[in-house]
């Protein structure tokens, strides 16, 4: 068989200062032919595992675009419209195609375009015809929408937040489209609306149980893949919530069926998965009233990897003030103070100027004087280069260890810390500017973990977002958003 592999996809966050330009994607990957053989990012892991196991099978591979951001606002339009049509002229002078492998986001926006997955999508099912498999693997967090579902063979998303399932989910798609290009079984899909908002953490309980429930009924005759769509927040389009996703073997009721009985199973379950987000100083106090160290602050409302600056300073302010307090603070992404450090070298006491640089969202910059401690060119997270910090200095303010970076990204290790020689566990207070990446790394140093807010960019007041365009009733909003689950679409 001939199979076409690419990739295209970002994060748009509505309240998010930053476009998407084309720089963003050179910044992060932007790979015209053949990326999975030059580029070692991360993020492509889910591409080369279908390049493996098509070559492994004796199959075919055509590569087309790779190109990835960082999640941030809009894409400005004539960037998404040059990529689009990059990788729609690639498909169409690959010549015959049996299968198409799309690694998306699934919540991409582009000013003109609030469903890129599905405008894309569209047009490559008119480009190829009605008889070519095209399977898509999504974020958790994407905007699933009809024109997605109507244009692939099968979407499968990640089952875990954090996200340390690319490869099982694409080694899962992979196999739906082989055998659904051998004629072996027939991709039906259904899609319930939950008509939820909230941050879904599948480690903890009772999320886990229900994520392990919804693999069991993967194991069920009939029932090829089973994926539940957390939706993303803080994307501002109509009807952006959480979504159930079944693919039955050719039975559409059944698909239906079993999306609907998920709904429920997880309406019943919404209170109890409801995250507390404390805010700042009550998170304080209760490190002074709790003699477990290191007590891991996630600064939740200024994650990168949501589309925030990282460069908030509304929790480093009281915490540089807390002198009772040992405190480790990273990643603040600030590329000026980064290069004042470089140019001071190690052991410079430096007048330094850090944070609050990109707008409201990012509070006041800070004023301290710092010693630069440590310097490390081209940081990463993973000790493999696979999530680069670009340069990042370590800088002491009295009782606060700060890591400064050069690439905007969020913290999802903690080699951002110890491969400085932060001793982590001496701490009183670790924070992350994350929301759920960090949670796999460091829940290892300990299990006291805090879920802070603040006036960043995503805090995570659901019931109160200003959205404009989203206008559905949904959950916590509204109570009761609707009377009972049911299938918004379907189709064999």
């Amino acid at each position: 068989m001939r199979i076409f592999i690419g990739t295209l996809g970002v994060e748009t966050i509505s309240f998010s200062t930053f476009p998407v330009s084309m720089r963003s994607f050179e910044d992060e990957v932007l790979e015209r032919e053949n990326g999975t053989l030059v580029n070692s990012n991360g993020n492509l892991s889910a591409p080369r595992e279908w390049r493996r196991l098509a070559e492994a099978g004796g199959h075919e591979v055509v590569e087309g675009l790779h190109a990835l951001a960082q999640p941030a606002g809009y894409v400005v339009q004539s960037v998404y419209e040059e990529l689009r049509d990059a990788l729609l002229t690639q498909v169409r002078e690959a010549g015959p195609l049996d299968i198409i492998l799309l690694f998306m986001h699934g919540a991409m926006a582009a000013r003109g375009y609030d469903d890129c997955e599905g405008d894309l999508l569209q047009r490559l099912r008119s480009l190829v015809g009605p008889n070519v498999v095209v399977g898509v693997e999504i974020d958790l967090h994407a905007f699933l929408t009809p024109q997605m579902v109507d244009a692939a063979t099968a979407i499968v998303a990640f089952k875990e937040y954090p996200h340390v399932d690319h490869v099982p989910r694409a080694q899962e798609l992979f196999e739906i489209c082989i055998r659904a290009a051998e004629g072996e079984i027939q991709p039906t899909s259904a899609v319930c609306d939950t008509r939820m908002i909230n941050l879904w953490r599948t480690p903890l309980q009772p999320v886990r149980g229900f994520v392990d429930y919804m693999s069991n009924l993967e194991k069920q005759q009939g029932i090829v893949s089973v994926s539940f769509i957390h939706g993303n927040p803080w994307l501002d389009v109509a009807g952006n919530c959480g979504k159930m996703l079944v693919i039955t073997n050719g039975d559409a009721e059944l698909a239906a069926s079993v999306a609907s009985k998920l709904c429920t199973r997880l309406w019943d379950i919404r209170d109890a998965a409801r995250e507390e987000y404390l805010e700042i100083d009550v998170a304080i106090n209760r490190v002074r009233e709790d003699p477990v160290r290191p007590v891991v602050f996630s600064d939740v409302a200024d994650n990168a990897g949501g589309g925030a600056p990282s460069d908030s300073t509304f929790l480093l302010k009281p915490l540089l003030a807390a002198d009772d307090l040992s405190v480790a603070f990273g990643s603040m992404w600030d590329p000026i103070a980064v290069q004042v450090c470089f140019d001071g070298g190690v052991g410079a006491s430096i007048d330094l100027r850090i944070g609050g640089k990109c707008g409201p969202t990012s509070g006041e910059p800070v004023d301290v004087t710092a010693t630069v401690r440590g310097l490390i060119r081209d940081h990463d997270q993973f000790g493999g280069g696979l999530a680069p910090l670009g340069d990042a200095a370590w800088i002491s303010c009295g009782n606060t260890d700060i890591v400064l970076i050069s690439h905007r990204v969020q913290t999802l290790t903690r080699h951002v810390f110890e491969d400085f020689g932060i001793e982590l566990k001496e701490k009183d207070i670790v924070v992350v500017k994350s929301t759920q990446h960090f949670y796999a790394s460091f829940s290892k140093l300990s299990e006291n973990i805090l879920f802070v807010t603040s006036d960043g960019t995503l805090r995570p007041d659901f019931d109160r977002i200003r959205y404009q365009k989203n206008t559905l009733p949904y959950w916590p909003k509204v109570k009761a958003p609707f009377g009972a689950c049911a299938s918004e679409n379907s189709k064999a």
